[in-house]
């Protein structure tokens, strides 16, 4: 995600500020999002008989932001979606907090 940008972008709180400067600001992100998991690859997890995935996700993600934090939300939603679809194939979801 931080490839192609100014050397100062290091992290998610300054690639959220750098891309608050973007003409859009949420469209590299969301496509992140919806590629980083797929449904067939929990299938291949579970099809191998392993039963937990892990999921890192940042905490911003599922708290207000206050202070002009300038990370980038939206991945609540995709959370919920992969642990939807993990739990349909006896999946359990251990979450990473960052």
């Amino acid at each position: 995600m931080f490839e192609g940008k100014p050397d100062w972008v290091v992290d998610e709180w300054t690639y959220g500020a750098y891309m608050a400067t973007q003409p859009d600001p949420m469209g590299e992100i969301r496509h992140h999002w919806n590629t980083w998991l797929q449904y067939y690859e929990l299938e291949n997890i579970a099809s191998v008989g392993l039963n937990t995935i892990r999921i890192q996700i940042g905490y911003w993600s599922l708290i207000p932001l206050v202070n002009g934090e300038p990370f980038l939300v939206g991945a609540f939603e995709y959370l919920k979606l992969a642990v939807t679809w993990a739990q349909g194939l006896n999946l359990k979801v251990r979450l990473d907090l960052t």
